[in-house]
């Protein structure tokens, strides 16, 4: 027997699970796997904080262009300045060392 809800019977007289007949009250946990899940379908609403751990970010494919700056951390450098140094202290404060120009 079926509910025609969540399972029906297709044209060649088979049942058939109907268009979202499947929920997560049916899938049993840990039984998605990453070959069901499809390329960039997961996205950072969808993340937990804190899930992604150091050694799982490929550093080499991170840059600063990935970035948004919504917090202000990064100002503008006019062209006559040159970095000479960054250093971070232990209290996460941040000091640029600029030659040249107005600083």
């Amino acid at each position: 027997m079926f509910d025609n809800t969540t399972i029906g019977v297709n044209g060649s007289n088979e049942l058939e699970v109907k268009d979202n007949g499947i929920n997560s009250a049916q899938i049993a946990d840990g039984t998605i796997g990453t070959l069901d899940i499809s390329n960039n379908a997961i996205n950072s609403d969808k993340l937990a904080t804190g899930s992604v751990k150091d050694d799982e970010i490929d550093y080499s494919a991170v840059t600063l262009n990935d970035f948004t700056n919504d917090s202000g951390y990064i100002t503008t450098q006019t062209d006559d300045q040159n970095i000479q140094s960054l250093a971070l202290s232990a209290a996460n404060v941040l000091t640029v060392g600029i030659e040249g120009g107005s600083s």
